[in-house]
């Protein structure tokens, strides 16, 4: 019985290592992430991993046209309003990668528009030494 107890305990302990990771490198994510998307979109690319899949309102982006569709944004700034961090565990993902779902919902305001509400998920999976965007769906809230 001991044994049972002393493993829920070292499994409950790595549950909240993992998750207190995910919430250190999410809350890194996202303020790297915006600043980059509203300052130099040109580097965006360095966040997606080389299969990455983007939404963006409905509408897949083809890979190979992922950094011209991106860098031929209008000009736009964010504002977080909040985001959300979870571990996605290897006991639910056929990876073998660590994952995170970062969830975020905010305004963006264009350029000559009127602000609008989004809502972006993103999942990221550990890759050698970095996190990159493994999946990205934005949509504005219409």
């Amino acid at each position: 019985m001991a044994s049972a107890v002393t493993d829920s305990n070292n499994d409950l302990e790595r549950v909240r290592e993992i998750s207190k990771m995910a919430n250190e490198y999410g809350s890194e994510f996202v303020n790297k992430f915006y600043t980059t998307l509203d300052n130099k979109r040109h580097e965006l690319g360095k966040y997606y991993a080389d299969d990455a899949k983007i939404i963006w309102n409905g509408n897949e982006i083809d890979i190979q046209n992922r950094q011209n569709f991106q860098v031929e944004l209008a000009d736009c700034t964010h504002s977080i309003e909040c985001f959300d961090v979870h571990p996605i565990f290897n006991d639910f993902n056929q990876t073998g990668h660590y994952m995170i779902l970062v969830s975020v919902s905010g305004s963006v305001k264009y350029k000559g528009h009127e602000p609008k509400l989004f809502y972006q998920n993103f999942i990221l999976k550990a890759i050698e030494t970095k996190w990159k965007i493994a999946s990205d769906c934005y949509r504005f809230a219409e």
